[in-house]
């Protein structure tokens, strides 16, 4: 390998490996919609989240669509 080359090919590993480390996320989002058995939404229920692994629990509430969403860190 010429000496351009082997500089050459670990930058662009080098760069590869970056921008795979730099993606990393530990944040997400769960989401859902509050409906009764006939589909029809329910407004205003508290929804609570617990995490199996440290019982820990966070709550949110449902909007007037009957939606809600937990943004976790």
């Amino acid at each position: 390998m010429s000496r351009f080359m082997r500089p050459t090919t670990i930058l662009l590993i080098l760069s590869a490996l970056a921008g795979t480390l730099a993606a990393q996320e530990t944040r997400g989002t769960i989401l859902g919609r509050v409906t009764d058995s006939s589909g029809a939404i329910i407004p205003g229920v508290t929804v609570r989240l617990t995490n199996a692994a440290t019982n820990v629990t966070v709550s949110t509430r449902s909007n007037a669509e009957g939606n809600w969403a937990r943004t976790t860190a």
